[in-house]
């Protein structure tokens, strides 16, 4: 079953708020907001070399990977 979401502007906008406060307590290399379904929600730290999209999808794919790993285990 797949659930939508809305995610409004004024919610964007706080979750930038609190990236950029991240930003200049831990100066990460990569900093961003990331969807379970691998959109790029938010980004305020973007290497050269990184495409914020790839990684989003990647980061997204780890995650469903570990789920279910742990689902499999009955772990929570």
């Amino acid at each position: 079953m797949i659930h939508k979401q809305t995610i409004y502007v004024s919610q964007l906008r706080a979750a930038d708020l609190v990236l950029e406060k991240l930003r200049r307590a831990l100066a990460p290399e990569f900093l961003g907001l990331v969807s379970t379904s691998g959109h790029t929600l938010a980004v305020t730290v973007i290497p050269e070399r990184l495409d914020p999209d790839v990684f989003a999808s990647l980061a997204a794919s780890s995650f469903a990977a570990t789920s279910q790993l742990a689902r499999v285990m009955n772990e929570t």
